[in-house]
């Protein structure tokens, strides 16, 4: 019923309830690990610093960036290059980090932060996930994995 409701709103076919979920499910996980880290305070500059407050096991995150090297690179690797980032260091730093290294030659570290900054990536997507021409469909496991990796996060808090 409520996937009918937002599917005419929005004029899609085939935003399911699983589908749903899963964005309902990030935007709550996505907040509280805000107020983990910031309270009330939240400040994306400030990410690099907080993220050193989390001890999570190194394989724990092996599943996410497999899946963001499996999807952004070789040949979607166009895919890539069409992921938007405000910023040109953090798409370089992305290339590097996920795209161009081996998970395990990656600093525990920069490997938290490259997956954090792809999860930022996707909330403002989906914050302006109208605006985009590209249906959800190609989104859904984005926000799968982001959600396992924030209760990751969640659960690793010092």
């Amino acid at each position: 019923m409520e996937e009918n409701i937002i599917n005419k709103i929005i004029n899609w076919q085939g935003l399911y309830c699983e589908d749903l979920q899963t964005l309902k499910d990030f935007s709550i996980l996505r907040s509280i690990f805000e107020f983990k880290l910031f309270k009330t305070r939240y400040n994306p500059d400030k990410i690099e610093k907080e993220l050193e407050n989390i001890v999570v096991w190194r394989d724990k995150l092996k599943y996410f960036y497999e899946y963001l090297k499996n999807r952004y690179s070789g040949e979607n690797n166009k895919l890539f290059e069409t992921f938007y980032f405000e910023k040109t260091k953090d798409k370089d730093f992305i290339r590097k980090i996920i795209i161009d290294s081996d998970f395990n030659n990656v600093s525990d570290k920069n490997l938290i932060l490259a997956l954090f900054i792809v999860v930022n990536r996707f909330r403002n997507n989906f914050f302006h996930w109208l605006k985009a021409e590209d249906n959800f469909k190609n989104q859904s496991d984005n926000f799968k994995y982001a959600n396992i990796f924030l209760v990751d996060l969640i659960n690793s808090k010092k």
